[in-house]
This record gives C-alpha cells, structure tokens and sequence, in this order.
C-alpha cells in the first residue's frame, strides 16, 4: 500500500510540474503580439515592458503566448523580446533607461560606449527612432530581392 500511495504521490506531482505554466516577460520598451510568428505579420496587440505572459507554445525563437489575466488576447512574440526573470518597475526608471536595459546596456556601459572615441549613440537613436508601417517594409523586401528573415 506504501508502493501505490507513493507512486500516486510522485505521479500527482510529476503531472503537476508538466502541466506548470511558463511565464516570461516583455523586458523591452514596448512589443507587438503579431498574429503568426513572422516580423511582418498583423499585429495584435502592444504588450509593454514587463507585461506578463503566458507561453502556450513555442516554435523556434518565437513564442505564442495569452497576456496573463486575458485569456481573449493572444500573439507571437519573438524570444529577444522576452525575459524569463520577473521584472518589476521602478518608480526611478525613465524610458531611457527601459530602453537600455532592454539592449542589455546600462548607464554606465552606455557612458562608456557614448565617451568612446569610436561610439556615436546619438546616431543608434536616431535609427532607432525611424519607425514604419509594414506595407512599406514589405514592399521593400519585395522591390529589393530580400529574404524576409523570417518564415
């Protein structure tokens, strides 16, 4: 009687451990959930950083997840994207420093990188606030030959 009440004990808590839902964090500024596992799919929604979310099923370096708390909103989201470690806000944190964390830099990298005699971050701003619709990139891919990098 100990063998079977042991073995339910191990299987009840294996199972338990199985069906554990993954959790993951957006640890950049902002995210899209696309709706398929593709950079220039539909978006479906904003996440923004440290949103919470709930990994339903992974495929390569994307994940589709729900937005925890909302079952109803689901997407893909790509693994660069995303932290395994809880993230919490600061109250000191601006969007600089979101968006640094979010490259893996800090203040003081960043410091070091913009003092440098090579470093011109003012210019990865500058890039990095370019922004367009994904009509245009697609037709860019298209009229350039380009592989879009994604499935």
């Amino acid at each position: 009687m100990k063998k079977v009440i042991t073995i339910l004990s191990f299987l009840l808590i294996f199972s338990a451990f199985c069906f554990a839902e993954k959790k993951i964090y957006v640890k950049t500024k902002s995210a899209d959930l696309m709706k398929k596992a593709t950079t220039l799919s539909t978006t479906v929604t904003k996440v923004s950083y440290g949103a919470e979310l709930i990994v339903l099923e992974t495929d390569g370096e994307w994940n589709f997840v729900q937005l925890s708390g909302k079952p109803d909103i689901k997407g893909w989201i790509k693994d660069s994207r995303t932290t395994t470690r809880k993230l919490t806000a600061r109250t000191s944190a601006n969007a600089k420093e979101i968006a640094l964390s979010g490259r893996g830099f800090n203040e003081e990298v960043e410091n070091l990188y913009s003092n440098s005699e090579n470093g011109n971050y003012k210019a990865v701003d500058e890039i990095e606030s370019v922004q367009t619709d994904k009509e245009n990139l697609k037709k860019f891919i298209k009229d350039g030959n380009l592989n879009g990098g994604d499935k």
